[in-house]
């Protein structure tokens, strides 16, 4: 085999890795800063690196699967775990009744207590006791809006507003502005309501055929406009409001309503335009769920119970995934901490580790292929990598394997008919590595791999110096 010697020379650079998952065309055919398979990693918060995933650290067990959970104060939270409704402090777990109904529960903050929808009427926490409001309306969905807490359901395209302030209050009084209030979201044409979401100081509310409205003001002056004729949200757990936008999990795929810059009219985005082809497959409309994690610049996706989360950056507009071992029920943000539950357990997602209750997690990276190299000599690796913790990691590139080792830098790690290279010692934690690797290296085609067995690494850029073969 000839070997190249001084022939012209070119870099290839994957230096920015800011363009995320394309699933619309061919691996050879995205662009450089783009991959066809990014599992287990993730855009960093701070610097936008592409990381490993942050680990996952169990801190609250139960004998049932979680349905949900709500932080309240430090190390203390409430939990709902097969319709049973408990106070933890993370040790000890305090059963405080059941719900009223058997929905897929949702738990939110009014003042100084907590409310409780799963279905039928709405029960209150406070001072250490659960209770049930009477009269107050039949809600699978509840939120605060304007000093009123609001109640929504499925069966209905009514909205029911608490009293101003009193959550306990859903008493109507026309003669009283404080009092509560409701309105009907479009008319019968629109069907029921199936997703709510705040943007700015207005309400937009999607309906099962498929209709968007947009509620501004309040009450008595209320104003509800037609927003779109197909709009397609899939459950109340599936919108979410963050940076300036109403994100949402449709027919249609993940999509945005924003604001334009003129006269505040809104237009609806296609953000997941790149990965929607596989996220509408089989959207679970029971279990589907999205959430906001602004404190990561991220909202992670779950379009079913399959435990593939796809992970959206905020910062980036870009996406990448991570498989789960099993169902997520719910994620929320509390103080800067993000909390997991997934069966029976809670976790806390933690930057500094890199296992998921206690087990490796692999991430796997393929960026870009570029065909056509048959007669292309791979000479020289160049990489920038952070590692938090001692780490066993792999660049891959056809039939060559190099393990990700800062010993015998700059050395030559492979020749043409190497399969695997040599140096094997791992990557310390906390530290930086420029990695220079010497090689001579036929390739038919340049497709790299990047696999991260153990530990975590960031990846900040990768180049390849190739060579013609004369």
């Amino acid at each position: 085999m000839k070997i190249s010697a001084k022939h012209e020379q070119s870099v290839v650079d994957y230096n920015d890795f800011s363009g995320g998952l394309n699933f619309t065309v061919s691996p050879d055919a995205i662009a450089m800063n783009q991959f066809s398979l990014a599992e287990n990693v993730e855009y960093g918060a701070l610097d936008g690196s592409l990381s490993k995933v942050a680990g996952l650290v169990p801190i609250i067990e139960t004998t049932g699967d979680i349905n949900t959970f709500y932080p309240i104060g430090f190390r203390e939270m409430i939990f709902i775990s097969g319709g049973n409704i408990y106070k933890t402090n993370f040790h000890k777990h305090t059963l405080l009744g059941n719900t009223t109904g058997k929905s897929r529960p949702v738990i939110t903050s009014f003042g100084d207590a907590v409310y409780i929808a799963s279905g039928e009427e709405i029960q209150k926490y406070k001072n250490g006791e659960l209770s049930t409001i009477e009269h107050s309306p039949r809600a699978e969905y509840i939120f605060a809006q304007e000093n009123r807490l609001v109640a929504v359901h499925s069966e209905s395209r009514r909205m029911s507003f608490s009293g101003v302030l009193d959550a306990s209050d859903w008493k109507e009084d026309d003669e009283k502005e404080n009092a509560a209030k409701w309105i009907d979201i479009g008319d019968n044409d629109a069907g029921t309501i199936v997703a709510v979401g705040r943007l700015f100081q207005d309400l937009i509310v999607f309906t099962s055929m498929n209709k968007a409205f947009r509620l501004t003001g309040t009450y008595p002056n209320w104003q509800q406009l037609p927003l779109a004729k197909d709009a397609y949200a899939t459950n109340f757990y599936s919108i979410v409001s963050a940076r300036n936008s109403l994100f949402f999990l449709g027919d249609m795929g993940f999509q945005a309503i924003q604001s334009t810059q003129m006269y505040g009219d809104m237009e609806t985005v296609n953000v997941g335009k790149l990965i929607n082809n596989f996220l509408t497959l089989n959207i679970q409309p029971e279990t589907c769920s999205i959430w906001s994690l602004p404190t990561k610049w991220q909202i992670w996706i779950q379009p079913q119970e399959s435990g593939v989360i796809y992970i959206f950056s905020t910062a980036t507009g870009a996406f990448t995934t991570r498989r789960m071992k099993g169902y997520v029920s719910h994620a929320q943000e509390y103080n800067g901490t993000v909390y997991v539950s997934r069966g029976h357990k809670i976790y806390e997602v933690r930057d500094d580790i890199s296992t998921d209750d206690g087990e490796d997690v692999k991430s796997i990276v393929k960026l870009k292929e570029i065909k056509g190299m048959d007669r292309v000599v791979l000479k020289r690796i160049m990489m920038d990598l952070y590692s938090r913790e001692v780490g066993d990691a792999t660049l891959t590139i056809g039939n060559l394997s190099i393990p990700l080792s800062k010993s015998a830098n700059d050395d030559i790690v492979a020749l043409d008919d190497d399969i695997v290279a040599l140096d094997d010692d791992s990557i310390a934690g906390d530290e930086y590595i420029e990695l220079k690797k010497r090689c001579n290296y036929k390739l038919a085609k340049v497709a790299p791999v990047i696999t991260i067995a153990k530990g975590a690494l960031s990846v900040r850029r990768l180049g390849l110096l190739v060579a013609g073969v004369g």
